[in-house]
């Protein structure tokens, strides 16, 4: 969005005329070039290690989903070289964990906010089922105890201040919600499409581990590790 933003800037102060490309046309293109060309470029991410993924096989590439979590996120099935559509997105993405962590906070470094999240424990303010169940799991429907049954919900009936929350346990939370709120759509329009594999990509995961496995894992229990 930048090109189009400040083109009239660059054109002013330095007399130089952008050229705009499509977006999303970049975004399919590098990652397409990026599988192809780059061993290990893509991996899954489990118990915070990289199992690498190859995609040169002839044909093993196509079709997949395109995550791509910047402020908002996009979501674009890539069916074969330079075809590809933007099939669903949501306005709930990296920028909604900046904002949100920086109003409960008062943090304004982006990375900052995520290595606190790892310190953090969610269960402080996050509902979880084992909360409505006594301690138990609820095993008629595979839900364990330590699943966030609402994310934030323990918080209504704790009656405290905002300042006597711990930054990191807010982090945590917010970055739960995020990234499985995020997983569960990507599995969904996977299964709307029929496609079964899933590469992410954007900011919100770009060298965080904690992020990388919160998604793994919200992808590992709606697909039932298919």
């Amino acid at each position: 969005g930048g090109a189009y933003k400040h083109a009239e800037l660059f054109k002013q102060r330095l007399g130089v005329v952008l050229e705009k490309e499509d977006e999303m046309g970049c975004l399919v293109a590098g990652c397409n070039f990026l599988l192809k060309a780059i061993t290990h470029e893509a991996f899954t991410f489990e118990n915070s290690s990289a199992n690498f993924v190859p995609t040169n096989e002839a044909g093993d590439l196509y079709p997949y989903l395109l995550v791509n979590i910047g402020s908002g996120v996009s979501m674009v099935q890539v069916t074969s070289e330079g075809v590809f559509e933007r099939v669903s997105g949501s306005s709930l993405g990296g920028g909604t964990f900046w904002g949100l962590c920086n109003l409960l906070t008062g943090r304004t470094d982006f990375d900052d906010m995520l290595e606190l999240s790892m310190q953090g424990d969610n269960s402080q303010v996050d509902m979880l089922v084992g909360d409505i169940y006594g301690g138990r799991d609820y095993s008629n429907i595979g839900l364990s105890a330590s699943t966030i049954a609402s994310s934030f919900g323990k918080v209504i009936s704790q009656h405290k201040t905002l300042a006597e929350y711990h930054p990191a346990d807010l982090c945590m939370a917010l970055c739960r919600m995020m990234s499985y709120n995020i997983g569960q759509l990507a599995y969904l329009n996977a299964m709307r499409y029929g496609i079964k594999r899933i590469f992410f990509g954007g900011f919100f995961i770009r060298g965080h581990p904690y992020t990388m496995e919160t998604i793994s894992y919200a992808i590992r229990f709606w697909s039932k590790v298919r």
